[in-house]
């Protein structure tokens, strides 16, 4: 089942439902699942008649069509507290390219550092030793004044909000590594969503 989830408010509505919608068809035709933008975005605009409030909007793809639910969305958090995953993706893993279901290799590195260590996020490296992205957020740092992103290359989720910032010129590509984490002059780890939240890394005490 393909994934997009979607922030709508009486303000903005949906935020960036057009890179959305062609993220979800993009991926749709990879795995040959039939799917309509114009029914989606319908669909989508039915549902937010009732809604008053800023929302998180989850719409799901599969064989059987589209789902759309919706939760009230809670105000950001001040500052995202992460620390670095042990477990390491492998930047060639197709699902890391497309947004679905299959998400236990994300969120079950989240939940036990939050059991543990009480952070927010988990920050995951390839088998490269390279920065790609964190669970639910992709990563920007900042340098010289520009954001940097880690590259597609290094095996993440092409994030509408990274998408948007790199297309406005507000941020760009780059291989990034630790030693980038550590001497960035400011971390931010961001989704359509939030948007972009001030973070910071947490390292534990070697046990």
């Amino acid at each position: 089942t393909l994934i997009e989830t979607i922030k709508w408010s009486p303000e903005e509505g949906f935020v960036l439902l057009g890179r959305h919608l062609a993220r979800l068809l993009s991926s749709a035709a990879y795995f040959g699942l039939p799917a309509d933008g114009a029914e989606a975005t319908a669909r989508l605009m039915t549902e937010s008649q009732a809604w008053t409030a800023p929302m998180r909007v989850r719409l799901t793809l599969s064989e059987t069509g589209i789902e759309i639910t919706a939760v009230p969305l809670p105000p950001n958090p001040a500052k995202f507290r992460f620390l670095i995953a042990n477990e390491k993706l492998l930047s060639s893993s197709v699902w890391l390219a497309h947004k679905t279901t299959n998400r236990a290799f994300y969120d079950q590195p989240r939940i036990k550092a939050h059991d543990e260590h009480a952070v927010d996020e988990v920050l995951f490296l390839n088998e490269r030793g390279e920065l790609t992205e964190g669970s639910i957020t992709n990563l920007f740092i900042a340098r010289g004044g520009k954001l940097l992103t880690p590259a597609l290359a290094s095996g993440l989720l092409p994030g509408t909000l990274r998408a948007e910032l790199i297309e406005t010129g507000r941020a760009e590509e780059a291989i990034l590594t630790l030693a980038d984490l550590q001497s960035a002059d400011a971390i931010f780890l961001g989704n359509s969503v939030r948007g972009l939240i001030p973070a910071e890394l947490f390292e534990p005490e070697p046990s």
